[in-house]
């Protein structure tokens, strides 16, 4: 990776792992639990892509308003995540069932605002994975 992040491709990154994510809580298999974890290591890694990447973004530093905006749309991102992860660790999510999936579908719609409002807001198009 380059020394600076490159935001259409940490937004791409960051819409697989949800994909990745959303697949997961409608599997049942016993590897399940140990991709959780790994995902949302994965997810955290590539939400500390996005704020570097937005730390240089000319774009954002060049309009406080547009900065504001980014930072409380994020912050929601990162709050959602959080939320769910501590209230459903991996070694839980068999016993969530419903409450699970509806926790999982609220935390992808979060992130899915604040990537569609990324995208409109820095003129980028969908990813090439829409459809699937």
């Amino acid at each position: 990776m380059s020394a600076t992040p490159d935001m259409p491709a940490a937004l791409a990154e960051m819409e697989r792992i949800m994909d990745d994510l959303h697949d997961i809580s409608r599997r049942r298999d016993e590897a399940r639990k140990s991709d959780l974890v790994r995902l949302r290591r994965s997810l955290a890694d590539q939400m500390g892509v996005i704020a570097g990447a937005a730390a240089q973004s000319a774009r954002l530093l060049g309009d406080e308003a547009l900065a504001r905006e980014f930072r409380r749309r994020f912050s929601a991102v990162r709050s959602a995540v959080a939320l769910h992860q501590a209230t459903w660790p991996a070694v839980t999510i068999d016993e969530g069932g419903a409450p699970y999936r509806e926790s999982a579908i609220a935390v992808r719609q979060t992130n899915e605002a604040f990537l569609g409002w990324m995208r409109a807001t820095l003129g980028i198009g969908p990813t090439s994975n829409e459809g699937n």
